[in-house]
């Protein structure tokens, strides 16, 4: 009995996701055209509809044209009771957003770190001093805040288990925000929320499994199976990044060498710019991650050296994930701007012949969401909770 009513709420779930995003996505639509667009019966539509139009997600806004019948009644997402905030405590500052159900940005605030060790307690005070700031100007009421966090993060208890360029362990970060806030607040890992995000905003929308592949001061991947998050017993599936794919290779900080991670990383990059350093006349040694894919977009040797290494190794690492995981789409995503679109066109050019099969179906692609993928993936994150249980 228990299995069974875990897949009709996780059904349930998924139809009412399925509906808001269609509704998202065509502005207007009517029931009937809900139905066919989803593949779901009338009376399915028509009682998801109901708890959206009670919750005050969704309205009724005019009557659209006849096919040879009665004239539909049109539906469209709600803009003017409830928002949503996403916030996304990183290793640099904490941004928070204020956004509609339809992942529209409203209204933004950051705070950039000027120590090496911000505390937990500052960044909770700035998120909710800048909610604060936001209810003075706004009418709207904000339906819950997802929060995303860098390091590993135990979503269920929401606590920051360790976060090691912060400098923080076992945070209990959900209950100083709720205390603080008054709000429903959920947590989730950084890499985590970006998959949710590219799942309800981007370019993993309508794709039941994929894999989200994370590039920058670390290699993070997000499983997505049958539409949900893949945790494992620990909640750490996904730490792609601590693979090995080559058992001489470099010392990575986990204390393994050949890692995924110690090949591709932003000081992986920074040491392969050193050794081709005589091949550029715009870089220096110390140039930054963002500085050698400005010079690789003008054809530098040296930043293409760079981008052809990253390329090696992370060709493994997808073929790896195509070949385990079976997804129908790879996302790459990488917070250096252009990393990750330079990445796949590379790889897209990669003989595909080693992913036994996989090949002819797994799409990979870069992430749609660029910086605002965190954010939204809180969002998101929100709106998931939402369908399972919408505002009263």
């Amino acid at each position: 009995m228990k299995n069974k009513i875990g897949s009709f709420s996780l059904m349930k779930k998924m139809n009412t996701a399925l509906i808001l995003n269609k509704i998202r996505s065509e502005k207007e639509i009517s029931r009937i055209e809900l139905a066919k667009a989803t593949g779901l019966t009338a009376a399915t539509v028509t009682n998801i509809t109901a708890r959206l139009i009670d919750a005050g997600i969704i309205q009724e806004c005019a009557v659209g044209a006849s096919t040879g019948g009665r004239k539909p009644v049109m539906l469209k997402l709600k803009s003017n009771r409830y928002c949503i905030a996403g916030a996304y405590i990183s290793p640099t500052g904490v941004k928070l957003a204020l956004s509609d159900f339809a992942s529209n940005i409203i209204r933004e605030f950051e705070l950039c770190f000027s120590s090496d060790n911000p505390s937990p307690d500052d960044c909770v005070n700035f998120i909710a001093h800048s909610l604060g700031e936001f209810s003075k100007e706004n009418t709207l009421e904000v339906a819950g805040l997802g929060v995303g966090v860098h390091g590993t993060a135990d979503s269920s208890k929401g606590v920051i288990i360790n976060a090691p360029l912060l400098k923080w362990k076992n945070i209990a970060i959900k209950d100083m925000l709720c205390k603080k806030t008054g709000l429903d607040v959920y947590v989730e890992n950084d890499v985590r929320l970006m998959a949710m995000s590219e799942m309800w905003f981007g370019n993993a929308q309508n794709r039941d499994d994929f894999v989200l592949l994370y590039i920058g001061s670390g290699v993070g991947a997000a499983v997505v199976s049958d539409s949900r998050l893949v945790r494992g017993t620990t909640d750490t599936a996904g730490e792609i990044g601590h693979s090995i794919i080559n058992i001489d290779g470099p010392l990575c900080e986990c204390g393994m060498r050949g890692c995924l991670q110690a090949h591709t990383n932003e000081a992986a990059m920074k040491r392969v710019l050193q050794e081709n350093i005589d091949k550029t006349s715009v870089l220096s040694p110390d140039s930054s991650c963002p500085e050698i894919m400005e010079a690789y977009i003008t054809g530098d040797k040296a930043a293409e050296a760079v981008v052809n290494n990253e390329v090696k190794y992370l060709s493994a690492a997808i073929l790896n994930i195509a070949n385990i995981f079976n997804p129908a789409m790879i996302v790459v995503a990488s917070g250096i701007k252009g990393f990750d679109k330079a990445v796949v066109s590379q790889i897209k050019k990669v003989p595909s012949s080693a992913m036994g099969g996989a090949e002819s179906t797994c799409v990979i692609k870069a992430s749609s969401l660029g910086d605002d993928a965190v954010l939204k993936g809180g969002i998101a994150k929100v709106l998931d909770a939402i369908c399972n249980n919408p505002i009263a």
